[in-house]
């Protein structure tokens, strides 16, 4: 009887320590790879010109792996401004529409997710209704859920580093 119980404390003991290994990976792993990019991509405003191409929506939204940490330069209309840090981890995020400046109107058919990270000491304080020149990153699409029928959907995301005013 005796040797019954050994071997069911020295199993739960087992149990107990493969538990608390486990915890404390995922305590320890507390960096997700999105972290990471943003650190790895953090670039002076000269660094981002250098780098930065034009930004050809389509191919991104069409190809976003063969896209991921590129740097690009876009002209954006800022359709609303969140302020909200706890789903994206930057105190604001954007809905923004790619902006044509020929034309001077912004393309509905073309929606970004703007997330804003700039770190400079001059941040662009952006409003609703702003057109902005962008020098950002692209870390992947962004989700999206309709949340009156559920619908989810995949949207082009751009990381924010540096912004220049074009139009209030």
């Amino acid at each position: 009887m005796n040797n019954g119980k050994k071997k069911h404390n020295i199993l739960w003991t087992i149990v107990g320590i493969v538990i608390a290994l486990y915890v404390l990976s995922v305590i320890g792993n507390d960096n997700s790879d999105d972290d990471m990019k943003q650190i790895e991509q953090s670039y002076t405003l000269q660094e981002m010109k250098n780098k930065s191409v034009s930004f050809p929506y389509k191919k991104v939204a069409r190809e976003p792996k063969k896209y991921d940490g590129q740097c690009f330069k876009v002209n954006l209309y800022i359709s609303d401004v969140i302020n909200d840090s706890v789903k994206t981890g930057c105190d604001k995020y954007y809905k923004a529409y790619v902006y044509n400046k020929k034309e001077k109107q912004e393309d509905y058919d073309k929606f970004v997710w703007l997330y804003d990270y700039q770190t400079n000491d001059d941040n662009l304080n952006i409003l609703e209704g702003d057109v902005i020149e962008a020098y950002t990153v692209f870390n992947g699409m962004g989700d999206t859920e309709n949340s009156l029928t559920g619908e989810k959907t995949k949207d082009v995301a751009l990381d924010l580093h540096y912004a220049k005013l074009i139009k209030e």
